[in-house]
């Protein structure tokens, strides 16, 4: 059976209908540089920031990168922590950093710890309609839509793996495993690469699964990275061994190491990135918790720079 192919502007017009009426996207948006946008869904305003690379032009398609902030986060200051602005520059793509309500994500998980969660805001059709009009303002290309998430945002992205499929070519989930919950009742549509982080001495997410928290506050039950990889390997079809790799030590003094495991053989791959000694940071981009001791979020890698190996996975998937 062939799928349907995803068309932005319809898509922007059903947006507009299901949310209560998005304005039309405004031509400042069309300029290189940071913009920010708002759209109504479900009787929410829900905000996002928009990087638009130099050289923009609607004479070709662009690449789509959407950016999930981690719990207690904002979208208006993930381009530069998460460094994708620069990448975005010289690569060519459009970044957008969307919000969460009360700076979290309804991700799946079982706990109703955060509003987004308890009043089940509906944060998977809020993407999939800021997908829309972003693509019918920008000319993206609908095949080259992309999402990373980090933390609370990782959980996220695993969601919109499981339930908006069809709107991506890759994903990226960073020092974050599953919840429990959707290890056990995600049914993505098909196959989706995908790219895990994972800091193996992460403080707050345990490596080989159990209880998440903060400061001792319980966040969610979690399967472990590698019943994470094994969920992904299964939707992908891979088979056999990982081809693992250990990357150079480039900053002997950060405590850390690199490990990547390359899941493939099958429809699409999926990638292990271990950060050994690292906890629940950003790689080369600080601790998701930016105002906490390192005592308290764990080691940052300096052997990796995390936008970059994102982009070059992303680059290497379109949808077909």
């Amino acid at each position: 059976m062939t799928r349907p192919r995803f068309a932005p502007t319809l898509s922007a017009l059903v947006a507009a209908l299901v949310a209560g009426g998005c304005a039309a996207p405004p031509d400042r948006w069309k300029r290189p540089g940071d913009h920010r946008g708002a759209l109504d869904h479900f009787g929410r305003r829900r905000v996002f920031f928009i990087h638009v690379p130099d050289g923009w032009t609607a004479a070709r398609r662009w690449p789509l990168v959407i950016a999930l902030h981690g719990g207690g986060g904002a979208g208006s200051n993930m381009g530069t922590f998460t460094g994708f602005d620069a990448v975005a520059d010289r690569e060519g793509f459009v970044a957008v950093y969307p919000s969460g309500i009360d700076a979290h994500w309804n991700d799946g998980r079982a706990e109703k710890d955060h509003t987004a969660i308890a009043e089940n805001v509906d944060d998977v059709g809020f993407i999939r309609s800021l997908v829309g009009v972003v693509s019918s303002a920008l000319s993206i290309d609908p095949d080259r839509v992309y999402v990373v998430g980090i933390s609370n945002g990782a959980m996220m992205t695993y969601r919109l793996g499981c339930e908006a499929t069809d709107l991506f070519a890759a994903a990226a989930g960073a020092i974050q495993s599953m919840p429990v919950t959707m290890h056990a009742e995600g049914r993505p549509s098909r196959p989706l690469p995908m790219m895990i982080i994972a800091g193996e001495d992460d403080p707050l997410v345990p490596f080989e699964g159990g209880t998440s928290h903060f400061a001792d506050r319980p966040l969610a039950e979690v399967v472990s990275f590698a019943d994470t990889v094994a969920f992904w390997r299964a939707v992908n079809g891979c088979v056999g061994e990982p081809e693992v790799t250990r990357l150079p030590d480039v900053a002997p003094d950060d405590g850390t190491r690199v490990r990547v495991e390359r899941h493939g053989g099958g429809d699409a791959p999926v990638e292990l990135w271990v950060i050994e000694g690292g906890g629940h940071a950003w790689p080369g981009g600080g601790s998701v918790f930016e105002t906490l001791v390192s005592h308290w979020s764990g080691t940052e890698s300096e052997d990796v720079d995390a936008p970059e190996v994102v982009w070059e996975f992303f680059s290497r998937h379109a949808r077909r």
